[in-house]
């Protein structure tokens, strides 16, 4: 009966409102959940969300992919690891490998035999010849299926990009520079998308002038292009920890850190190429700076979700509530993430986020199973120990061809690059998953 119902809704929101301040928007009686969804209250309102069987991750297996050779004084590999699924449905991962027989360092790739990466070759692309290349490696596939590596030339402070020749770069391909800054230090935090005309565009930090810059490629080759600067900051430190997708209208959004005022950012272009577009300021944190280690990814609904960390060693989830992000939440994935190093997340095929990431503290990979698309709850698990007290360098995940979940990160003991392979199960389930710990 209404006339019971709606008194006794508006009861409860009243209350809940007086604890925790007014809803943002929609109020509890304007919804109407179906059968089998609960209603919840989000920072950005009441809504109605489907409830999903906890999940977690269980590692299938852990395995070295690249040690880095046997040359004199001993090349280190898997630096600033990242990630891409060929269409072939073989991994391609891209890392860095300090070289000191030629000096500085150089990109080079991993590629995988099969859609398992039980066996694959090494290869440099690039050889850094006493330049530190690879730094902040992002990688992309193009139009052609063939991926497209943005980094930075740490050295000199240009921006770079390497055009792969084939599915898995075994071909090699072509260097581009793209942005040699005019005096100023780019390519930092580079982060690469692929729009949907097959137009590499790539995020960066001005680091120089603590900008966030974009560069759009003229062409899929990214024979040239333009770039240019998105949000100068009006006096703070920002673009550090920049992180691009396309979102579901064509569109970039770049989700990045103030460093100055400590908050999580996100530009929203308003087309494209990003010509233009709006700033906006999705957290702040409380006694810390967060947007630290900030990585997107665009959810099954067309909305983008922000994976970051605060300086407290707290790990979170900032679900937007729309493609523009003008409404949002913010969820703990790990109230207790030690000292975490490069987060990555991704979307897997029921639309939930995993998050993985490094809790340094404890020297373990972690991969956190949200409960459902905001992540309202997650599961953190552990998917690898190191046989030190410390397992470093960048991480990346990715869902396999065959639904597993693959992660790349660095053993920086052992200087390798490894790659830890999980399923996620139902948290009932008769399999045993790693502790939390």
């Amino acid at each position: 009966d209404d006339n019971i119902v709606q008194p006794a809704l508006a009861r409860l929101e009243a209350a809940i409102g007086a604890a925790s301040g007014p809803p943002a928007g929609p109020t509890l009686a304007d919804l109407s959940c179906t059968t089998g969804q609960i209603a919840a209250r989000l920072s950005s309102g009441w809504t109605c969300l489907t409830p999903r069987p906890a999940r977690v991750a269980v590692t299938e297996d852990v395995h070295l992919l690249d040690d880095g050779g046997d040359g004199p004084g001993g090349f280190r590999a898997g630096g600033n690891a990242a990630l891409a699924i060929a269409r072939d449905g073989r991994p391609v991962v891209v890392h860095q490998i300090a070289d000191p027989l030629h000096g500085g360092a150089d990109l080079a790739t991993w590629l995988c035999d099969d859609v398992h990466c039980t066996s694959g070759s090494a290869r440099v692309l690039e050889l850094g010849a006493g330049a530190v290349l690879g730094d902040h490696a992002s990688i992309a596939l193009g139009a052609s299926g063939n991926p497209v590596i943005a980094h930075a030339d740490a050295s000199n402070g240009f921006l770079l990009a390497f055009v792969c020749s084939d599915a898995t770069c075994g071909g090699g391909g072509a260097t581009r520079i793209l942005d040699r800054g005019d005096g100023d230090r780019v390519g930092s935090y580079a982060s690469i998308a692929v729009g949907a005309d097959g137009v590499p565009v790539i995020a960066h930090q001005n680091a120089t002038l603590g900008t966030l810059e974009v560069f759009v490629c003229a062409d899929v080759g990214c024979t040239g292009g333009t770039g240019r600067t998105l949000d100068d900051g009006k006096g703070d430190r920002v673009g550090a920890f920049a992180s691009i997708a396309v979102g579901a209208d064509g569109n970039p959004v770049i989700a990045y850190g103030d460093s100055t005022l400590g908050a999580l950012k996100l530009f929203v272009c308003g087309d494209a190429h990003c010509t233009r577009g709006t700033a906006r300021i999705l957290e702040v944190g409380s006694g810390e700076r967060v947007g630290l280690e900030a990585s997107l990814a665009i959810g099954a609904d067309g909305n983008p979700v922000i994976a970051h960390r605060g300086s407290s060693g707290v790990l979170r989830l900032h679900a937007c509530g729309d493609p523009s992000c003008g409404t949002g939440s913010s969820h703990i994935v790990d109230p207790d993430a030690g000292s975490v190093g490069r987060v990555s997340v991704t979307i897997d095929a029921s639309g939930t986020p995993l998050v993985a990431y490094r809790d340094e503290s404890r020297g373990v990979v972690k991969l956190a199973t949200c409960v459902d698309a905001v992540c309202t709850s997650a599961r953190p698990r552990v998917l690898a120990v190191s046989g030190s007290s410390r397992i470093g360098g960048a991480s990346a995940v990715a869902g396999a061809a065959d639904g597993a979940v693959l992660v790349v990160y660095e053993d920086t003991v052992n200087a390798s690059l490894m790659m830890a392979r999980a399923v996620v199960v139902a948290e009932d389930t008769s399999l045993s998953p790693p502790a939390t710990n």
